[in-house]
């Protein structure tokens, strides 16, 4: 009865896309036949089966992505983690990638973020895989309007100069974008992380915590990459693993 209950809720699901949007009604279809979901359900009822349709829509589908892959246009979009995307692309969808670029991220990933960071995660991963790679992320003052175009010309350059210059075997870049006001320029500083820690505090609410702590208010050692990028420089720092 479960299946059954899917079928049905695919078949309203498919109703709206063909009102909605016609184009992902074949990309629904050619996913449901090329796993064939739902299988007893549809071999037990027969107006609930899709094979009649399956070649037709692979068919589209494949022609479409043979002329977008001709037209230098084709992207993917995978749901996993940075990492796990990063590692499907390297090893199997596009193994002839020379770089591997992550962000611009929401935030920064400086010092201890590296540990924890997607953004860094993903060209860590293309590291170990034997791409260079570029994690670009953006420190955000709280409550102070952030420019995204000022990010782009800020990176534009930096990522450039990185690419001319290459990267060590099993190394890769971490950039952060300083939050600077109009008109502000940036220098650029190579330097390494930081090695302190977050500001960790937790806040009680019932039965659970909340971080509270302050991002800004966290320790920072002379002259690495927390303290410039604080301070208004774009940091550069080389990683090997």
């Amino acid at each position: 009865m479960a299946e059954e209950e899917v079928v049905f809720a695919k078949a309203i699901e498919l109703g709206e896309q063909i009102v909605e949007e016609p184009w992902r009604t074949t990309l629904s279809l050619w996913e449901w036949t090329k796993n064939q979901t739902e299988k007893a359900s549809r071999d037990k009822r027969t107006e609930h089966r899709l094979d009649r349709y399956a070649a037709d829509a692979d068919r589209i589908v494949r022609e479409a992505l043979e002329m977008a892959e001709a037209d230098g246009i084709l992207q993917a979009s995978l749901t996993g983690t940075p990492a796990d995307c990063v590692r499907l692309t390297v090893t199997t969808l596009f193994p002839e990638i020379d770089w591997v670029l992550s962000g611009i991220n929401r935030g920064g990933n400086l010092g201890a973020d590296l540990y924890t960071s997607g953004t860094v995660a993903a060209v860590r991963e293309g590291a170990l895989l034997g791409r260079p790679g570029v994690a670009i992320s953006q420190y955000i003052r709280r409550g102070v309007a952030l420019d995204w175009g000022q990010s782009v010309e800020m990176a534009l350059p930096v990522m450039e100069q990185l690419f001319a210059e290459g990267c060590p075997s099993k190394g890769y870049w971490n950039v952060n974008l300083p939050h600077l006001d109009a008109g502000e320029s940036a220098a650029v500083i190579r330097c390494d992380p930081d090695n302190e820690p977050l500001d960790i505090r937790f806040r009680k609410d019932g039965d659970g915590y909340h971080y509270d702590g302050n991002y800004r208010s966290r320790r920072r050692t002379e002259g690495r990459d927390t303290e410039q990028c604080f301070g208004g420089s774009i940091t550069v720092s080389c990683l090997l693993l």
